[in-house]
């Protein structure tokens, strides 16, 4: 057992010395081990080089995907807020919009207080310049009525005139625009002492949806540009409406009449109102006067 001991203790130090003598000897400049370790070097080195770069890499390629995937989510936040702020402006644009007009609702109350203001929206309109009717959002339930005796006015947003109502269901009414081959109503040159004309709708305008003004007083002074405004003749049509502007001036015939462009863009039309007189039982019907000139 003493022997065998000494035999493994013998080899290991055998080894060891053979181990440090090889290390030794490989440190020696020119030594054919520093030869062996130089060329083994110059293959493994460039290998190395490139295991480090491929890692890089790697590392960079994997450091910019969780770059781009934070930025993705920024993006998506983003977009995200971006589509809430466009969200409130709309509703911030529609309230600012319904504000306008209702700005423009108490314009037209507070210069109308003999009227109850009605307000709608147009449902459904002809497809021509001029349109023989108009079906209106309001009726019965919002307190309206037609009879003989009463056709209330019906305007716009600018307190233009649009027509008169003609009858009423529960829901809905049809009002008949001023452009439509029936109407007719008092206006007034608006300027001091303006005379009295009569302003119809025009069937024979060539579709450029012109009104007709005739009932020309002999010694009225009447000029393309002038301003025509209803005549308040009766309560049904309250004085001072604006109706448009004279176009075309026919002197050179008799009797006298002209042509009027209508202020209300019916094409873009709307919101309405009726003005439902605060008194009716007094009110006289306009289109009674006028349908006999």
């Amino acid at each position: 057992m003493r022997d065998g001991r000494f035999h493994k203790s013998s080899i290991i130090i055998v080894v060891s010395l053979i181990l440090i003598g090889s290390i030794i000897w490989s440190m020696t400049p020119g030594s054919p081990v520093a030869r062996v370790g130089e060329f083994l070097s110059s293959i493994l080195s460039p290998l190395q080089r490139l295991a480090r770069d491929v890692r890089v890499g790697i590392e960079d390629k994997i450091k910019a995907w969780h770059a781009a995937q934070e930025i993705e989510s920024e993006n998506a936040e983003l977009r995200t807020r971006l589509a809430e702020l466009q969200g409130e402006l709309r509703r911030l644009e529609a309230k600012m919009y319904l504000y306008e007009r209702l700005e423009d609702a108490i314009k037209i109350r507070d210069e109308l207080d003999d009227y109850e203001l009605v307000h709608g929206t147009v449902l459904q309109r002809g497809n021509t310049p001029w349109f023989d009717s108009l079906s209106v959002s309001f009726g019965h339930r919002d307190g309206l009525r037609t009879i003989r005796e009463l056709k209330p006015i019906v305007i716009d947003l600018g307190m233009h005139v649009v027509g008169r109502l003609e009858n009423a269901d529960y829901q809905t009414s049809v009002v008949m625009p001023l452009t439509a081959p029936g109407f007719a109503m008092a206006a007034r040159i608006n300027r001091p002492n303006g005379a009295v004309v009569i302003v119809r709708g025009n069937a024979n305008a060539e579709g450029n949806g012109l009104l007709l003004i005739d009932s020309v007083p002999e010694n009225a002074v009447l000029r393309p540009g002038d301003e025509l405004v209803s005549a308040g003749v009766g309560q049904t049509f309250p004085a001072g409406l604006p109706i448009g502007r004279v176009s075309v001036v026919e002197s050179d015939r008799e009797p006298r009449r002209a042509h009027c462009e209508p202020y209300t863009d019916f094409d873009n039309l709307e919101n309405v109102f009726v003005l439902w007189p605060t008194d009716p039982f007094y009110i006289t019907i306009e289109t009674t006067a006028t349908e006999g000139n």
